[in-house]
């Protein structure tokens, strides 16, 4: 017998009960249901199916384990991967500052080699005008 759900009046959702087949219902669920039980039968099929299914507490064991374990496991692997991706940025970072120290070394340099050739030409510029033209160079007070 199948029942029907409302949820807040929209379209009703049917579900079979075990006695009844619903598998006529659709092809792809049909085809779901087929997967999972050749999945289920293929698991069983195997010797730790089998041994689970005659050692139902291991079972649940190693149920309630793998449910448990997923959380401790979930939070490193999301710890490893910012871990990893903060080091990436980090680096980038390291090597655009070392770039940028570089750059403005360079920049400095420039403005210290610029500075210095224009002051030897300021002075020896007006040391050789006030050797050969000295009146050229001369302060007149008054």
């Amino acid at each position: 017998m199948n029942t029907i759900l409302f949820d807040t009046g929209q379209t009703p959702k049917t579900f079979c009960s075990p006695a009844t087949s619903c598998w006529t219902n659709t092809p792809v669920r049909l085809q779901r249901e087929v997967n999972k039980v050749r999945k289920r039968a293929r698991l069983m099929n195997t010797r730790i199916g089998q041994y689970l299914s005659n050692h139902s507490f291991v079972a649940l064991s190693v149920l309630m384990f793998s449910a448990m374990a997923a959380v401790p496991v979930g939070l490193f692997l999301t710890f490893a991967v910012v871990t990893t991706m903060m080091s990436a940025v980090v680096f980038l970072l390291f090597v655009g500052g070392l770039a940028l120290l570089w750059v403005l070394s360079g920049i400095a340099l420039f403005a210290v080699v610029a500075s210095a050739i224009v002051n030897f030409m300021y002075i020896t510029i007006f040391g050789l005008l006030n050797r050969y033209y000295p009146h050229l160079t001369k302060v007149m007070y008054g």
